[in-house]
């Protein structure tokens, strides 16, 4: 079966987090992960252990009351992943009900992420203005053993590259039996992908896209009656 006492390294991982306030109207929120995989699987190759991995992640969060109507909260991460790559398995040489493998290309990926939020909400009295906004960014590189076997036939190498930013300000109001929300709501996203095929012919291809979006936006929700309702948006 796949889980057995001869099989797999060491795997750890480690995670602390502290959180309070700073002051009357300050809060602050700390993390911080750490996952450290000698790999699962044993390479029948080279005789070494396959599917290794370190990854780290550090997180925060920020909370100020500015003002007794004006809340901002400030969220953030930062989350990196280096190790092998895929632990492929060939049908054709190894059983399909057990997990060898023999691969003469081990690969690795490198990956790295990014993002931050901030919201901001004022309360109005009736109503509440809402802002967030968000942005966030990621990279990745791999390599990968694509035949799944110990001679080389087909390797390949991939990049992706990936930045987003979004704002989303909306407006509710509330007022007897009437509820209210108006907002308008932005994105753009740049992403691009490259991938070499290492064949008898190499094969070289990917792409690049933008994409943007905006969107105005309304909902009105209205209590006819005990028990009943009517939205419309």
């Amino acid at each position: 079966g796949p889980v057995d006492g001869g099989r797999g390294s060491m795997l750890g991982t480690g995670r602390v987090v502290a959180s309070g306030p700073l002051s009357e109207r300050l809060a602050v929120r700390l993390g911080a992960l750490h996952t450290s995989d000698g790999g699962y699987f044993r390479n029948r190759f080279n005789g070494n252990h396959i599917g290794a991995y370190e990854n780290t992640v550090l997180r925060s969060g920020l909370q100020w009351d500015a003002t007794e109507r004006l809340t901002l909260t400030l969220k953030g991460e930062w989350n990196r992943s280096d190790g092998d790559g895929a632990p492929t398995h060939n049908n054709g040489q190894n059983s399909r009900d057990r997990f060898d493998l023999s691969l003469n290309e081990e690969g690795y990926h490198h990956s790295l992420a990014r993002f931050a939020v901030l919201r901001a909400e004022y309360d109005t009295g009736n109503g509440q203005i809402v802002n967030v906004a968000g942005w966030r960014k990621y990279d990745l590189r791999t390599r990968n053993d694509i035949d799944s076997s110990p001679q080389t036939i087909f390797h390949s190498d991939t990049r992706t590259a990936q930045e987003q930013w979004s704002n989303d300000l909306y407006y509710s109001h509330s007022l007897g039996g009437l509820e209210l929300t108006v907002g308008a709501y932005l994105f753009h996203q740049s992403v691009g992908y490259e991938e070499v095929r290492y064949l008898a012919a190499n094969q070289y291809g990917g792409g690049r896209v933008k994409h943007d979006q905006a969107e105005l936006y309304g909902q009105s929700v209205i209590q006819l009656a005990q028990g009943l309702k009517l939205s419309a948006g």
